[in-house]
């Protein structure tokens, strides 16, 4: 799903790393606690983060001049599965 909406974020700054470390975004009135480490691409004017909390994928763009992060899309289809193990086979 593209969405590309401000979010606000939580973050994590830590010495001789260029780039803050992503820990959670608040998207509305709902908390989204990330699991770290991120995957961090840089572009010419951004950082890109991609990330999940363990049921969806989420791409979060950071934009260093403005200070701004946007929740550019979220990917649920497959990340899921059921307690104990890989995905059962009923067929």
């Amino acid at each position: 799903m593209w969405l590309n909406v401000e979010v606000d974020a939580l973050v994590h700054y830590v010495r001789g790393v260029q780039f803050p470390s992503l820990r959670a975004i608040r998207w509305g009135n709902r908390r989204i606690d990330l699991d770290s480490p991120a995957r961090v691409e840089r572009g010419t004017m951004s950082l890109n983060y991609v990330c999940t909390d363990g049921l969806a994928r989420y791409s979060i763009r950071f934009e260093p001049k403005p200070q701004r992060w946007y929740l550019e899309a979220i990917d649920d289809s497959g990340l899921a599965r059921p307690c104990g193990g890989p995905p059962r086979s009923d067929g």
